[in-house]
């Protein structure tokens, strides 16, 4: 029964891991995306 509860933590932190890596690479995209809008609409006419 041990084992079966480990194989599910295990399952269950690789999970997390790729949903932290996720949310990083959203954040850091949502970021850029607005910087560059943001410097468009400032230096362009």
């Amino acid at each position: 029964m041990d084992k079966r509860f480990e194989q599910a933590d295990k399952r269950f932190e690789s999970l997390t891991r790729r949903i932290d890596r996720f949310m990083i690479w959203s954040f850091a995209t949502t970021l850029t995306v607005g910087g560059i809008v943001v410097a468009a609409i400032k230096y362009l006419p």
